[in-house]
């Protein structure tokens, strides 16, 4: 790097919390440091506190329609007061402003510096594919959304989306705003220290006394858990022998005749655990994960990482991910387990398809979803 950046991040929430969106922000921190970035964060910027946001947050507990709205041009004015006035506090010595997952917080807020944004995809979107917590909007609500995220994304230097299935939606709800202004930035894998090709070995069926499937997700339902259980029902009834680990999600499985372990939670934090998950991957033959609603799924370039091939859905933006049998199965929402199994059996009935896919999926992960890819991308638009 021939020159060194100095970056303000702004997060509206506490970017050194795990569950602020998923952890993504304080991924991205790291990384950014890792690679010799000077960071200053604006966080824990909360919800509005002005008093008109108190008096409808009191009214709405008689009259629900008088809540205040959290996506809202009003509240975007109170955000960019506020971040003024957070930002005036730190240093100015920044080359560029970097928003993670804050649009509704730009439409008003005013600045010299290059601004850019980083989301997955339009709020508009997530609402209409019924993102847990996007999926109750009002038609006025969307209008509302509209009016936040077409003025945000006209004061951004560049609007960075994690997959060209979002842009194309954003283009089409934004037909004024030009499509260069638009980068596909896809996220970059969250295990850290990324994975190295020494860190794991080609796994082979023949030395295995059963295919383990590794299903890691807290939403069994949306990551599509009870397509799991089919799949490897129907392989079961093909005569292989197969067990499941679960990570993250404690569902009521049913009896079934092959074996399956639950992990609740994993705190990766932890040295220990977090070696336990990278064992996880490295043991297992498949990750299985047939979800139903995804943005962009950052599991599965995790996945990648350790060489593991995916089974899944072609949903949203899950094609530009991985593609079907070369880094796994990938088959469209409608095609049931047995198509699954099917597809399965024919990848282990080829140690040698198998083994190349291992490598196919950890070249993808280190052209494509490696941290340091993801800052060089980045500043290669600052520059």
């Amino acid at each position: 790097m021939s020159k060194t950046f100095n970056a303000l991040v702004i997060v509206r929430d506490d970017v050194s919390s795990t569950f602020t969106w998923s952890g993504i922000p304080n991924h991205i921190v790291k990384i950014l440091k890792d690679n010799g970035v000077n960071v200053t964060v604006v966080d824990k910027l909360g919800f509005p506190k002005h008093f008109k946001w108190r008096v409808q947050r009191v009214l709405q507990k008689l009259i629900k329609s008088c809540g205040p709205k959290y996506y809202s041009l009003d509240t975007s004015r109170y955000y960019a007061d506020l971040l003024s006035k957070r930002i005036n506090q730190v240093s100015n010595d920044y080359d560029f402003i970097l928003a993670i997952d804050f649009t509704e917080g730009l439409p008003f807020f005013k600045t010299d510096k290059p601004l850019f944004v980083f989301r997955d995809a339009s709020y508009l979107q997530l609402n209409d594919i019924s993102y847990p917590g996007y999926e109750n909007f009002s038609d006025l609500d969307r209008v509302e959304l509209q009016k936040i995220e077409e003025k945000s994304f006209n004061v951004c230097e560049k609007v960075l989306i994690t997959s060209n299935w979002a842009i194309d939606y954003c283009q089409k709800s934004y037909p004024k705003i030009e499509r260069q202004k638009y980068q596909v930035l896809p996220f970059s894998a969250q295990v850290y220290p990324p994975p190295l090709r020494e860190d794991w070995k080609i796994r082979s069926f023949e030395a295995a006394d059963e295919l383990r499937f590794l299903f890691i997700g807290r939403d069994w339902k949306r990551k599509g858990g009870p397509k799991a259980l089919e799949i490897l029902d129907e392989l079961n009834l093909k005569g292989m022998s197969v067990s499941l680990t679960i990570v993250g999600a404690d569902p009521d499985v049913g009896d079934r005749e092959y074996k399956i372990e639950k992990i609740v939670n994993l705190d990766l934090s932890k040295p220990s655990e977090s070696e336990r998950m990278r064992e996880l991957y490295r043991n297992a033959h498949f990750f299985i994960l047939p979800i139903n609603i995804e943005a962009f799924g950052i599991v599965f370039s995790e996945a990648m990482s350790f060489g593991l091939p995916i089974i899944t859905h072609d949903i949203c933006a899950l094609s530009e991910i991985m593609m079907h049998n070369k880094h796994g199965v990938c088959l469209p929402i409608d095609c049931d387990a047995k198509s699954f199994a099917s597809s399965i059996e024919d990848i282990v009935l080829s140690s040698e398809k198998y083994e190349r896919m291992q490598e196919e999926c950890f070249d993808r992960f280190k052209g494509h979803f490696h941290p340091n890819k993801w800052v060089e991308r980045l500043l290669s638009l600052v520059q």
